[in-house]
């Protein structure tokens, strides 16, 4: 499928892909949108019949719509049957106009949902996973659900504003047409003539305001020049050239500010002058009419009113059109994100098969097959893991991806290394390292191996080489096919005790796959300690795992308990896994893996700070060193 490219143009094209799947409800929206404009325009209409009844048997017909001109319609005989229709004209506008509103914005919803569905779990299926990692996860989410947001208000009000003004605007006209070709043809024209003026006006408005943003900076560049050279200035008595510099800014910011003054009260008096003469032109044209008999009293009122609402259409269109283009110019973030992350053939492939609710989930292949190539993977317990020659070097974080604390403090990082370049704003989870380069460490199977260094020495990156997340740019990774990996701070998901242990939606599981369930969560916590706290794991759910309601100690268990139910794994990976611990939690983590190793001969790895872990492993790795020495503990 072809992709979509950016600018004005591009991003429509690129909305479009996330609309298709509900087409129906949006053409549906169209139609009530429509059908209540059109009503709206022909209440004017069959007010004139009521107003105009004189009690006898009309002929007149009832000019519903400008398109229906030609086709006469009996009015009804009587006045109560002309109110009776004009009633029931009202009721159908409001109805057809809520029907209309909702569908709208109903479609918005949907597509809503389905952006933050398929973008998601399209991002959770990147091949470059270490990108997410490198993001703050809250500027990433508030990038997928703004952008989701901003489309389905472009799709309201597309189908709310935009087409509804646009259908109004032209039955409007088609009806001022009708009533006096001569009139609106000259006050079209005039309308016209004055909008182009006004548009390079507008233009010219707009730079002279960059001249006047660009003067003031130079006024106030002088000034601090000014303030921070005050004791150069005072020592060669160098007032002068600082009054000279600053006479010419000056008076340069004060023709700048002239020319936008002049142009802001020319753009005012032009838009007051047109409609001063539109009403002289109207006034005296009506009036001729009036008198040649061509219009009556009540034909004049309906002109004005009609005239007075094909302007503010006309301007709302301008209005609405303006807001939807920013709207949509917003959505070029997520395009890029898209981009980066390297998932717009998933997203296109899913928009194209069908609708994201009826779709087969988007699983992650790309790891699956990459780990075959680039990993030598083990299968038994009785093979070692290792690093040969490995480096990995985070990629650059995207500037509409960086937060402005991050921007601020990458421009710092860049200046205090005198010109050296570092990719890495925000290497998971410490931010100082750029990555590891030609790191050579060898680890026994069956072992409890400490990986140690300070923040930024790589500790982390190794372990997620190691889980086969990240793919060395150079060198060779051996490890374990099946593994398990303990994010530092307790990954934590929202769920149900259950799910966290188990890594599944326990809700969708059968009656037969849940009382399975139901004995591997029991085992589980029986052995990491968590059942003590834990009683109901099915029903205990964590709403917040940012503020839990345990402690972090109990939430480690929870966590570990994860570890005994992956009963195949092989390797075990934890990154600072007594981050947040009290005394007593932490020595429960260390028995836990001394059992997890002796016990369950599981290979056990983890990067870490503390002493005591290091205490109780077989051997301790200090990344940190320039040769990367293996030490013996």
């Amino acid at each position: 499928m072809a992709v979509p490219v950016l600018g004005s143009d591009g991003v429509l094209l690129f909305a479009l892909h996330f609309w298709r799947p509900h087409v129906n409800i949006i053409l549906l929206a169209a139609f009530f949108v429509l059908l209540s404009t059109g009503l709206s325009i022909c209440i004017p209409q069959l007010a004139r019949e009521v107003a105009t009844f004189n009690g006898g048997n009309s002929t007149e017909a009832v000019q519903g719509d400008w398109f229906l001109s030609s086709v006469s319609i009996p009015a009804p005989a009587s006045l109560v049957g002309r109110c009776v229709a004009m009633a029931a004209v009202v009721v159908a506008y409001h109805a057809t106009s809520f029907l209309g509103h909702k569908s709208a914005y109903t479609a918005g919803l949907r597509i809503h949902n389905t952006i933050l569905e398929i973008v998601l779990v399209a991002v959770l299926a990147t091949p470059h996973l270490d990108r997410i990692a490198l993001v703050s996860p809250a500027k990433l989410s508030q990038i997928i659900l703004s952008s989701a947001k901003t489309s389905a208000d472009v799709v309201g009000a597309l189908l709310t504003d935009v087409l509804s003004s646009l259908c109004a605007t032209v039955f409007l006209l088609g009806m001022l047409l009708h009533m006096s070709v001569k009139l609106t043809v000259t006050i079209v024209l005039m309308l016209a003539s004055s909008q182009l003026a006004l548009r390079q006006l507008h233009r010219h408005n707009q730079n002279c305001k960059k001249e006047l943003s660009l003067a003031e900076s130079d006024v106030q560049a002088l000034a601090t020049n000014a303030l921070q050279r005050s004791a150069t200035i005072r020592v060669f008595n160098a007032e002068s050239v600082i009054l000279g510099g600053l006479e010419k800014r000056l008076q340069r910011l004060h023709e700048v500010n002239l020319d936008v003054i002049t142009v802001i009260h020319g753009q005012a008096g032009l838009s007051s002058a047109v409609m001063g003469l539109l009403f002289v032109l109207v006034l005296g044209a009506t009036n001729t009419y009036r008198q040649r008999g061509e219009l009556d009293m009540i034909d004049i009122a309906m002109y004005y009113m009609l005239l007075f609402q094909f302007i503010n259409r006309l301007q709302g269109i301008q209005h609405d059109c303006h807001r939807t283009h920013v709207l949509l110019e917003s959505l070029g973030s997520l395009r890029q994100l898209l981009t980066w992350y390297d998932v717009e053939h998933v997203v296109w492939k899913r928009l194209a098969d069908c609708s994201c609710r009826r779709s087969p989930p988007i699983t992650v292949k790309v790891s699956s097959t990459q780990l075959k190539k680039e990993l030598a993977a083990a299968e038994g317990t009785g093979t070692g893991i290792e690093l040969d020659g490995v480096t990995y070097v985070y990629p650059e974080v995207p500037a509409f991806l960086l937060d402005p604390s991050e921007a601020k403090a990458k421009e710092k990082r860049a200046d205090s290394m005198n010109g050296i370049h570092s990719h890495v704003l925000m290497p998971p989870p410490s931010a100082a390292s750029n990555g590891v380069h030609d790191v050579n460490l060898t680890i026994p199977a069956g072992s409890i191996t400490a990986i140690y260094g300070p923040s930024g020495s790589g500790k982390s990156t190794c372990l997620r080489l190691l889980a086969g997340l990240i793919q060395p740019h150079k060198g060779q990774v051996k490890t374990h096919a099946k593994l398990a990996l303990l994010e530092q701070e307790q990954a934590i998901l929202f769920g149900s005790i259950a799910d966290n242990i188990l890594m599944v939606d326990t809700s969708r599981l059968s009656r037969q796959e849940r009382a399975k369930a139901r004995d591997e969560v029991n085992t589980a916590m029986r052995r990491s300690g968590c059942d003590r706290y834990v009683k109901s794991p099915f029903q205990t759910l964590i709403h917040s795992p940012d503020k839990a309601q345990f402690s972090g100690g109990q939430l480690q268990r929870i966590c570990m308990a994860r570890l005994y139910a992956r009963t195949e794994c092989t390797l075990l990976l934890l990154d600072e896994p007594t981050t947040g611990l009290d005394a007593k939690s932490v020595e429960t983590l260390i028995e836990t893996l001394k059992v997890l190793n002796s016990v369950h001969k599981k290979t056990i790895v983890f990067a870490t700070h503390d002493k005591r872990l290091q205490k109780m492993a077989h051997r301790t790795i200090d990344i940190s060193l320039e040769e990367k020495k293996t030490i013996a503990t």
